[in-house]
C-alpha cells in the first residue's frame, strides 16, 4: 500500500461583495478554501476462533485515513489595510476592512 503525500491547503475562490469601493466604505471578501491533509496509517486486526478447539487465526491489515489539518486563513493587501476575520467555518472565511 502506498501512502499518499500530505497536501497543502488550496484556496478555491476569493469573492468581494462589490467590484469597487469609495474611500471609507466597508470591504467584505469571502475566501473559500480546502484545508491541507495528512495521511495517517491505521492498523486493523481481525480474529477468528474455532469454537471446537479454541484455535485462533489473526490477520493484521493497514488502512489510511486522510485527516484535515488545522488551517489558519488570513488576508492582506498592498494598501496596508487591516483585515479582520469576521468568521471562519474551516472552509469559508470572511474578512472585512475599510477602503
Amino acid at each position: 500500500m502506498t501512502t499518499p503525500a500530505p497536501s497543502a491547503p488550496v484556496i478555491t475562490s476569493a469573492v468581494f461583495d462589490q467590484p469597487d469601493y469609495v474611500t471609507g466604505e466597508t470591504i467584505n471578501v469571502t475566501l473559500t478554501y480546502v484545508p491541507g491533509t495528512t495521511p495517517v496509517t491505521q492498523t486493523w486486526t481481525g480474529n477468528v476462533t474455532d469454537d471446537t478447539n479454541g484455535l485462533t487465526g489473526e490477520l493484521v491489515a493497514n488502512f489510511i485515513v486522510i485527516k484535515a489539518n488545522p488551517t489558519t486563513a488570513s488576508g492582506a493587501d498592498n494598501g496596508n489595510r487591516t483585515w479582520n476575520k469576521i468568521s471562519d467555518t474551516g472552509t469559508v472565511a470572511v474578512f472585512q476592512s475599510i477602503a
